[in-house]
């Protein structure tokens, strides 16, 4: 159990350095698609903080006020993460469509190509100890984060088409919106 809180430990640091990049760099290089990647990063994180709770609250034994344990309480987090994560989807959609769209500078390439770095060696981790370990917890947040840093490559084509049109950066904003919903309603479907 303790190599597991570690390694979601460091998976959630992870996350924490690349929304904080994602989300000042979106804000500060001019790319809602960025800033919106950020957010999904921050679910991301939340996930991880939920799997580190998990860990140390659902394992603990019955006792007299909880004689069936605390392994749900994991579900109602969770489910109550999943109705937050799709409204802000919502939101974030409704908002795409009232920004004032500019061209977002090419440096923001590196920006993207740092934070995937991060987070694969984030997902390299998280498999690593979760084959070792046999935790389905660390394996199912790889996979997560995998798709993550799929996600994230796949802004590099948006950031260049938008220097052509500016308000293909909406539509980048949207897919990771529709990505949040998704992944939100996935989570409320398990719960």
């Amino acid at each position: 159990m303790k190599l597991e809180l570690k390694t979601m430990y460091f998976s959630t640091f992870i996350n924490i350095v690349i929304s904080i990049l994602k989300i000042s760099g979106g804000i500060m290089l001019h790319t809602f698609t960025l800033t919106i990647d950020g957010i999904y990063t921050v679910s991301d994180l939340v996930t991880d903080v939920i799997a580190v709770f998990g860990i140390r609250i659902g394992r603990r034994r019955a006792n007299k006020n909880h004689p069936f344990g605390y392994g749900r309480i994991f579900y109602i987090i969770e489910l109550f993460m999943g109705i937050l994560a799709f409204l802000v989807g919502i939101f974030v959609i409704y908002l795409s469509f009232r920004i004032d769209y500019q061209k977002p500078l090419l440096s923001i390439i590196l920006l993207i190509l740092f934070t995937v770095f991060l987070k694969f060696i984030s997902v390299h981790k998280l498999a690593k100890m979760g084959h070792s370990l046999k935790s389905e917890l660390l394996l199912v947040s790889s996979v997560e984060s995998k798709m993550e840093a799929y996600s994230s490559m796949a802004l590099i084509p948006v950031i260049f088409l938008s220097q052509i049109i500016p308000k293909i950066d909406m539509i980048g904003g949207i897919f990771i919106a529709i990505l949040l919903i998704i992944q939100a309603l996935k989570m409320i479907k398990l719960n």
